[in-house]
């Protein structure tokens, strides 16, 4: 096993698999090696494509297509998008609940199947990574302040939202339990040996976030200076009437998983081209 969630394993099977027989062995180069980086390079072109669907609920078009090639090319995704690793599967999963949930939003009326797509996009990404988890709760108080007005209504859809992210808390349990015969040990705890889940977040938190946002090693602000213009964006939908509850979450979706991961005890990543643990919330 691995120190990663299980998540991206599953879901790259198709390629890598294919790579492995093509390559007629395992070997961790060749085909098997060029095909894991054809999926997360295929799965961040997706997570371009919805960049451009957000922004143009917002921006003119040819704004939006410039916000969706400024993600693709203008901050770490790009590097990433050349790697196996999960972070930018992660981000095209936990980018695309988010957009459903401004759709469902704006809708009035979201249909349940579009709830269902939403808590499938979070429960899948929460078995790309952990710290995904913090979205359920964060997605699921926005659609709740969205439709408190007719919380009976949203009810059946809301249900749905609910039940598909757990199947994900459900897959990670399974795993756990055949990997290591208890499902609340984590793969992280196994190859951290580590009894706690919440042991592992022991980093001074001030220092970790001046390392995630401005340092020279890892900061976002550093490596993706595009990023500024993300951040003085959100004093100007604040003015906008009718968008602040946009806003707010999609400002909680970074600092929900920007505080967890600069408490980390690893707070730096390992060797890495800028702050990898963020590339899901850079949309």
């Amino acid at each position: 096993y691995s120190a990663l969630a299980p998540g991206i394993s599953f879901l790259a099977l198709p390629f890598v698999g294919l790579g492995f027989v093509l390559d007629g062995k395992f070997t961790l180069f060749g085909d098997a090696m060029l095909l894991s980086e054809l999926f997360v390079a295929l799965c961040n072109s997706v997570a371009a494509y919805v960049v451009f669907k957000l922004a143009s609920m917002y921006f003119t078009e040819k704004t939006a297509v410039f916000v969706a090639f400024a993600y693709a090319f203008s901050t770490i995704s790009w590097p990433f998008a050349t790697y196996f690793f999960e972070s930018d599967v992660a981000a095209m999963l936990d980018l695309l609940a988010v957009y459903l949930a401004v759709r469902m939003a704006r809708s009035r009326s979201p249909s349940v199947g579009a709830c269902i797509s939403c808590g499938a996009a979070l429960g899948t990404a929460l078995t790309m990574d952990y710290v995904n988890a913090v979205l359920i709760p964060i997605v699921s108080l926005f659609l709740l302040y969205t439709f408190r007005k007719n919380v009976s209504g949203f009810a059946k859809g809301f249900a749905g939202l609910l039940i598909t992210a757990a199947v994900g808390v459900g897959l990670l349990a399974l795993y756990n339990q055949v990997a290591f015969g208890n499902p609340l040990i984590t793969t992280q705890q196994a190859y951290e040996h580590n009894s706690s889940l919440f042991g592992s977040f022991s980093y001074p938190i001030l220092n970790g976030l001046y390392l995630d946002l401005f340092s020279p090693l890892r900061g976002v602000f550093v490596y993706c200076p595009i990023l500024v213009l993300g951040a003085v964006g959100f004093y100007f939908i604040s003015k906008r009437r009718g968008m602040v509850s946009e806003g707010l979450l999609l400002a909680a979706c970074f600092i929900g998983t920007l505080i967890p991961y600069s408490i980390w005890f690893d707070a730096a990543g390992g060797e890495a081209f800028g702050q990898r643990f963020l590339i899901p919330v850079i949309p």
